[in-house]
């Protein structure tokens, strides 16, 4: 669906004022979802006038792509897709799921254990082994030095050799996204 920026502005703004004269809001942003659907910048313009909206000034040819939600209304899919986060925290490692808290991992004599780290990562890859994505995220204090440790940590693992093999690298989740911990 393609919108103009300046004309949904006007139209958001404009439409509670509507809604209040016709005493119906639903009504009103159905009416407009329907115009903005079909792509008919005049009906809506045309539609908008005769409920009171001002949508001269609109800018219609700045274009912006919208997801809107589908008219069908199903209901929500509880099928939410698999995530990993590693927290950095100034007392040690959170590992969630994006919602709910997986593992904690305190420092041990001061130091991260990145040991345990590493082994909660390599469960969880057993656990979802098609899964590639990860995000690190940072209380504001943490040392850049162990951003670089921990994104070593979650992306890879080393895998010993036996005998004559040397150790490898395995990965684990090496689309890594960094952010600011909660």
């Amino acid at each position: 669906m393609r919108i103009a920026p300046a004309a949904m502005t006007a139209i958001l703004m404009a439409a509670p004022a509507a809604a209040q004269e016709s005493d119906d809001l639903t009504r009103v942003l159905d009416t407009l979802a329907v115009l903005w659907t079909r792509g008919d910048a005049v009906a809506l313009a045309s539609h908008g006038a005769e409920m009171g909206l001002d949508l001269d000034d609109a800018d219609w040819d700045s274009i912006v792509e919208l997801n809107l939600p589908s008219s069908t209304g199903g209901a929500a899919s509880d099928d939410v897709p698999f995530t990993i986060e590693v927290i950095v925290r100034e007392s040690g490692f959170e590992i969630t799921n994006g919602r709910l808290l997986i593992a904690s991992i305190d420092k041990v004599e001061g130091d991260y254990d990145l040991q345990a780290l590493s082994d909660h990562m390599l469960a969880l890859k057993q656990d979802h082994p098609d899964h590639e994505a990860a995000s690190v995220l940072l209380e504001p204090q943490i040392p850049y030095d162990y951003l670089i440790q921990v994104m070593d940590v979650v992306r890879s693992v080393e895998v010993p050799g036996d005998g004559e093999q040397e150790s490898l690298r395995a990965a684990l989740f090496p689309d890594i996204s960094i952010g600011e911990a909660p």
